[in-house]
């Protein structure tokens, strides 16, 4: 098993063994790409092209709460601050595609196509641009939503307060008419019975 998940043996800063996944390691060029593909052998590249399609079913389910996440988190921002979801469904796109070319190089091994390892180390290279803008995205998204959610709140709770204060008012209002309306009628009582005594 140590021969498919990491064929070229390298181990970490600790001496444990790394996960040799291609798309890791930020391949510049054909060469770099096929030295990969050679050091995998037959059983790592077969396991490779399983780990394709998980990789793709997984993007595909990341997608959703990542979109969501961004939309609640500039739900209440102003509309000219909302980016939209557009970032990660490129993302995706863009992955899906990644891996549709290293299938496609997977599965012309041992023939090189060198245009698809080039294109395929290009797009390595923008995925991991594309996928640290995302988690940048939803990060500063979380940010939005506690900042916006906070001054809601702030917001919802002054026009409670000034609610109160208007039915405060309304209510002394009322119980100063009621009061007036008690002092003119007493008044004209003790008037009308002071003209009958007279």
């Amino acid at each position: 098993m140590q021969q498919i998940v990491n064929p070229n043996g390298e181990l970490d800063a600790n001496g444990d063994e790394t996960l040799d996944i291609l798309e890791y390691h930020h391949p510049q060029t054909p060469d770099d790409v096929y030295n990969f593909l050679v050091g995998y052998g037959a059983k790592g590249r077969q396991a490779y092209q399983t780990l394709i399609y998980y990789d793709c079913a997984f993007l595909l389910a990341r997608t959703l709460p990542l979109c969501l996440l961004t939309y609640f988190g500039f739900r209440r921002a102003p509309e000219w601050m909302r980016p939209g979801v557009w970032l990660h469904l490129v993302t995706t796109a863009w992955d899906l595609g990644e891996n549709l070319v290293l299938y496609a190089l997977l599965k012309a091994y041992p023939g090189r196509i060198e245009f698809l390892a080039w294109l395929l180390a290009g797009v390595i290279q923008g995925k991991w641009v594309l996928f640290w803008s995302s988690v940048v995205l939803v990060c500063v998204s979380m940010i939005f939503a506690i900042y916006y959610g906070f001054h809601g709140m702030l917001r919802d709770s002054v026009l409670v307060l000034e609610k109160d204060k208007r039915d405060r008012l309304n209510a002394k209002r009322h119980v100063d008419g009621v009061l007036q309306r008690q002092r003119n009628a007493a008044a004209s009582s003790a008037a009308a019975a002071q003209k009958k005594k007279e």
